[in-house]
């Protein structure tokens, strides 16, 4: 099953596998195939997130993500800095005088690495970067960036703790596992559910020094 058929952006208030994008019209459905226009979603990651501001902002989303149902990732907010917070420019079908006016939102996008699980109902703000092997809590609102296994919790989300000790990461960074082609997952599946964690790296990273040479 490729990453099409488990990954389906959904607008906020529908069950249907499509995707709003805002416009002078305040909404146009897009379909899976308009997606690749301004996100990229790695292999085998799966879920069904609502995505706000979809095509105005990049979303980047890396191989083997668990996303929850009802998590929402919102790539642009509402201007802060001007006069007033109402979208005048993007309703201008109403408000022809704000044709001229400059942008009413503020896009930065969001990038979310390997093998994160977002727990359900999570929200992820605009500009954060959430790093391989994370997770986020469900229920949370992630306002800031969040580092490689960290685990984040709360609103504001916040660490609660890392999965394993700092040199655990740094050798499961290098190793990155979630690069290995299918056939190579598909064989080591067992070892990568498996809770010895040190003896993983251990082997793994002996076998990378090997390959390197």
């Amino acid at each position: 099953m490729s990453t099409e058929d488990r990954f389906f952006p959904v607008p906020p208030s529908t069950s249907r596998h499509e995707l709003q994008k805002r416009r002078t019209d305040i909404h146009l459905d897009l379909t899976y195939e308009d997606i690749a226009a301004w996100a990229s979603i790695g292999r085998h990651t799966y879920g069904h997130p609502q995505v706000q501001e979809a095509g105005y902002a990049p979303l980047r989303i890396g191989a083997y993500c668990s996303i929850a149902d009802q998590v929402m990732l919102i790539l642009g907010n509402h201007a802060l800095d001007t006069v007033t917070t109402y979208p005048f420019q993007t309703l201008n079908g109403i408000w022809d005088g704000a044709s001229e006016a400059g942008d009413d939102h503020d896009m930065k996008g969001i990038t979310i690495g390997n093998d994160v699980w977002i727990g359900f109902r999570a929200v992820v703000l605009p500009g954060v970067t959430i790093g391989d092997g994370a997770v986020i809590g469900a229920g949370s609102i992630v306002t800031k960036d969040v580092p490689p296994y960290a685990i984040h919790a709360g609103n504001p989300a916040k660490l609660i703790r890392y999965r394993f000790a700092p040199d655990i990461i740094e050798d499961l960074l290098k190793i990155r596992w979630w690069d290995w082609d299918d056939e190579k997952v598909n064989a080591l599946a067992p070892e990568l559910l498996s809770r010895d964690i040190r003896s993983f790296v251990a082997r793994h990273r002996e076998k990378g020094s090997q390959e390197s040479r």
